[in-house]
């Protein structure tokens, strides 16, 4: 296969090899934008920066393999900025793929995958840290299986978007998220927050949430399909 260039510009240069891509200089924001376009297709993407004294023969021979989707990742050269950032991207292709309406089990897949058994996971606006890999689980499974219910059956419309908050330091990644909640009357809600991950290796041994921000809403009943017969008592709306 032909190894392509997107652009005369030579510090964002995907390079394609028996269908893996190699990002060279992916820790800018339009390195991230193509890695995470790449991964959003399904595509085997590794990042290097350009420094790296490592050459692009050696990078071929050494690629990421999938596993339902998800990409096992491993040091780089030892480098622990280039590490944090190869898995922050992974991980963030792989939650902006699952579907929530299509199952959540998608989602704790990717948690179980990525994050550490003694993981941390805090928020601002909560005073209680939650520790260890199965509290964190069943705190998750809280949330997203009566979303998955709602989307699934009760027509709401769930659209996850992620950008890139610029860090600088080693083994600590920042992102931005966003999710969009349309009811089925055209109704809506959008939550919007930031998310510091620390890693160890390829596993998230922290992740903490800050800068929350609710616009629109909060969404009814009225904005769901509750003609399947939820009761009363049915799930959450997000509000």
């Amino acid at each position: 296969m032909a190894e392509p260039s997107m652009n005369s510009r030579k510090d964002k240069v995907p390079v394609v090899r028996d269908g893996m891509y190699v990002i060279l200089g992916a820790s800018g924001n339009t390195g991230s934008i193509i890695a995470n376009f790449l991964l959003l297709k399904g595509e085997k993407v590794r990042v290097e920066r350009r420094k790296s004294s490592r050459n692009l023969a050696s990078l071929m021979e050494d690629p990421m393999t999938h596993e339902n989707n998800l990409v096992a990742v491993g040091q780089f050269d030892g480098n622990a900025y280039e590490s944090s950032q190869a898995a922050e991207l992974t991980l963030n292709g792989a939650i902006l793929r699952a579907e929530i309406a299509r199952s959540y089990e998608e989602f704790l897949q990717i948690f179980d995958k990525f994050y550490a058994d003694d993981v941390e996971v805090s928020s601002e606006d909560s005073p209680e840290t939650i520790r260890g890999k199965e509290r964190v689980r069943a705190f998750l499974s809280n949330f997203l299986v009566p979303l998955h219910v709602m989307a699934e059956v009760a027509g709401l419309s769930v659209s996850v978007q992620q950008t890139e908050v610029p860090r600088d330091s080693a083994n600590e990644t920042h992102s931005g998220w966003k999710i969009d909640f349309t009811g089925v009357g055209g109704s809506w809600c959008t939550l919007k927050w930031n998310a510091i991950r620390k890693w160890k290796a390829s596993r998230v041994v922290y992740e903490h949430h800050y800068d929350h921000e609710q616009i629109g809403g909060p969404l009814t009943e009225d904005d769901l399909n509750l003609n399947w017969g939820c009761s009363e008592a049915g799930p959450q709306l997000p509000s």
